[in-house]
């Protein structure tokens, strides 16, 4: 059986050997110091680790569901109890969702996650992860010096509502309840 640290790693796809191999990473002896990896490439529908050996007598015999609960249990329902827990703050399960879901993000979404944010203020970070954006808003924004029309062209290309007009809600669903 190979050492605990390398066996974490030997399945690891090539386009990541090179990170896992980086030598900041192994003890003098060459071998990988490695508590956890995982790994996702972009077609990836969850995340990926190595094969270990573990002892059938333990529940959690790596620690992972303690360490990681949100790559265990990716639900929102999870994110909604993590943040809840870290932020100490009710968190809305539907807003939740919606971003799970991937919806268009509007005032009304922001707002229900975190009342002091606008859709404006996030505008830069969204353009760059490419998520959804109601197309109102993506116009706006465009027009504006600090992002650029390109940024905003391709935000618009992930979001399936194109056919919604200015005023027209981007789902058939009701406006959802804040409280």
């Amino acid at each position: 059986m190979a050492s605990p640290g390398r066996e974490r790693i030997d399945d690891v796809p090539d386009v990541f050997k090179p990170f896992v191999e980086e030598p900041s990473f192994t003890g003098e002896d060459g071998v990988p110091v490695v508590t956890a990896c995982l790994w996702r490439e972009a077609t990836d529908d969850q995340w990926h680790h190595g094969t270990i050996d573990f002892p059938s007598s333990h529940s959690d015999p790596d620690g992972v569901t303690e360490l990681f609960p949100l790559l265990v249990d990716h639900s929102p329902e999870a994110f909604q109890r993590f943040a809840e827990d870290y932020y100490e703050v009710p968190v809305d399960l539907e807003a939740v969702s919606d971003v799970y879901a991937l919806r268009p993000l509007d005032q009304e979404l922001v707002s229900s996650l975190n009342a002091e944010v606008t859709v404006a203020e996030l505008a830069q970070d969204i353009s760059e992860i490419g998520y959804p954006r109601a197309h109102r808003e993506l116009r706006q924004l465009a027009a504006r010096p600090r992002l650029p029309a390109q940024k905003a062209h391709l935000a618009a290309a992930g979001d399936r509502s194109s056919a919604a007009s200015d005023g027209q809600r981007l789902d058939s669903r009701p406006p959802r309840n804040p409280h």
